[in-house]
């Protein structure tokens, strides 16, 4: 073999090897990017959803001064009933909050219920939800949430015409809520 052969039989192995090379090096600095930018990120980002947390709490419980959560994955997650996610208690003993959640027509519908000190709904928020947008997303609007208010049952809700599929998945995130507020009675009768 003459060295101008071999010569032009390395330049072809190094015109594969160099755009692999770079573009592998490029690869590790973008990552070593996100991953900093993450961790930077990551207290800043938990701060706000605990802040908005907070204000979706006293927003469903007005007389509520200050929460504590009394039931959780990470406190007992065989005390919580299906679908719910998080219980908290007003320190003041007016109430508690639920945090519970169903699939809507759109995909997940998570809600925060607040129940006054007799276990009475007082107020609800959509937290999440991705129903459809002039129909479904009624589910969240003042003419429909106002028929669980000072109730303890969902009998007699009326569904939105329409939106039955989000209606019933709003009802049942409602009835999971009111399940782990009937648990949490009789654990206080006992």
């Amino acid at each position: 073999m003459t060295a101008k052969k071999k010569i032009k039989e390395k330049d072809s192995i190094m015109d594969y090897i160099t755009p692999s090379l770079v573009l592998m090096v490029i690869c590790l600095v973008v990552t070593a990017a996100l991953v900093s930018t993450y961790q930077v990120t990551k207290p800043i980002i938990a701060e706000a959803l605990e802040k908005r947390s907070q204000e979706a709490r006293q927003e469903v419980l007005p007389e509520g001064k200050g929460f504590e959560a009394i039931l959780s994955a990470e406190i007992d997650p065989d005390k919580l009933a299906k679908g719910v996610s998080e219980v908290y208690q007003a320190e003041n003993k007016a109430g508690w909050v639920i945090t519970s959640e169903d699939k809507g027509y759109g995909g997940r519908l998570r809600i925060i219920t607040g129940f006054d000190a007799g276990g009475l709904i007082t107020n609800i928020k959509i937290l999440e939800q991705s129903e459809t947008p002039g129909l479904g997303t009624k589910v969240g609007e003042e003419f429909f949430l106002e028929q669980f208010r000072g109730k303890d049952r969902i009998e007699g809700v009326e569904a939105i015409s329409g939106a039955t599929i989000s209606s019933e998945a709003m009802k049942r995130a409602i009835q999971r809520s009111l399940n782990q507020m009937e648990e949490i009675r009789k654990e206080g009768t006992e």
